[in-house]
């Protein structure tokens, strides 16, 4: 069902492009690590509304209104937050850093990991 939900919402999505325009660190609270994510500026609202229309349904559910969905790029996983503080973000590159999704990762959460399950491509603008 989850397959057939994924295969249907993304048939006529095409490849979007986004803008990587700023860092910030925050504590994951599932994984119980920290993170230095890279915030999606332009391309955002597309990845937002594709969020949303994947979690529609009863599997909604598992979402948590306390941890709204960001659109971003993890580029760094600590343990411990002196480690996550001493990292210079500078040195993934000059912002904004420009990208474009092309597939979309179907994970599961079990355990405390994250495991890809599917990889989807997405259309290409081309």
């Amino acid at each position: 069902a989850v397959y057939r939900l994924v295969d249907m919402v993304l048939r006529p999505i095409r490849t979007v492009p986004v803008v990587f325009d700023r860092p910030v660190t925050e504590f994951d609270p599932f994984e119980k690590t920290y993170k230095i994510f890279l915030l999606c500026g332009e391309g955002g609202t597309a990845l937002t509304s594709l969020h949303t229309r994947l979690y529609e349904g009863s599997h909604g559910a598992e979402l948590s209104p306390a941890h709204p969905f960001k659109p971003h790029m993890t580029i760094g996983t600590y343990r411990d937050k002196a480690e996550v503080d001493q990292v210079d973000v500078s040195a993934v590159g000059r912002f904004p850093i420009k990208g474009l999704v092309s597939s979309l990762e179907l994970v599961r959460w079990n355990g405390g990991q994250l495991t890809t399950i599917r990889s989807v491509p997405l259309a290409s603008l081309a």
